[in-house]
């Protein structure tokens, strides 16, 4: 599998090019802004996109999915209950936008947990993990995880904003994260490459989970 990861401006946000060595083809994770780039990685890996996946609905993980889309005739896929939210998410993020969103159009699939996504001879699972937002979702594949804002490496993603909630939050890091083996590499939405143990080792988020989702300790 190749994998090309892209720190994307003006949110420094990771979006990420999956591509099967064989057929050459690819999918695109949370093309968050700079399209020419995310489409000039594609050409130097040789790759077509057949696939774009959104682990959530913010600004910085969607806001290139449009002109990736046009230029590529790439299939688009990512949750019902993110794809409903973008319209209040994005109002909440106003303030901080360089340009108005463009049209995000209806996705051809929507994903639900325990999907499996099928590129060539790639395959993701689908881990369905809210807590950073109402349908955030996660993508397992042979040695990775593609978290999105869910984990990063020492610390874990926001909850302040619409839909987040703590307790949920660690519960899918939990539930889905954690039964994971340790060499799993954790690719983030912002931030360095971590692995599962690593987290699991260091994180202190992960070390206080049981006390943080039962309300002992307050975040």
């Amino acid at each position: 599998m190749i994998i090309e990861g892209i720190t994307l401006r003006p949110y420094f946000e990771n979006a990420y090019i999956l591509g099967d060595e064989r057929t050459r083809q690819a999918i695109v994770v949370d093309p968050g802004a700079e399209p020419e780039r995310v489409l000039a990685a594609l050409d130097r890996q040789g790759l077509t996109a057949k696939l774009i996946l959104c682990t959530h609905a913010h600004i910085d993980h969607i806001g290139a999915v449009t002109p990736v889309r046009q230029s590529t005739g790439a299939l688009f896929a990512m949750s019902r209950i993110d794809y409903d939210d973008i319209d209040v998410q994005t109002a909440g993020l106003a303030h901080v936008l360089p340009q108005p969103l463009p049209p995000i159009a209806q996705p051809d699939r929507y994903l639900e947990d325990g999907d499996l996504i099928e590129i060539g001879d790639l395959t993701l699972r689908v881990l369905f993990t809210p807590g950073h937002t109402r349908g955030h979702l996660a993508f397992a594949g042979e040695g990775i995880l593609i978290s999105g804002d869910l984990l990063f490496r020492g610390s874990i993603g926001r909850f302040d904003l619409f839909g987040g909630n703590p307790q949920q939050l660690l519960q899918s890091i939990r539930d889905k994260v954690l039964p994971l083996p340790d060499a799993t590499e954790v690719r983030s939405g912002h931030g360095p490459l971590t692995t599962v143990g690593h987290e699991r080792a260091n994180n202190r988020y992960i070390l206080e989970m049981d006390r943080i989702i039962s309300g002992e300790l307050a975040l």
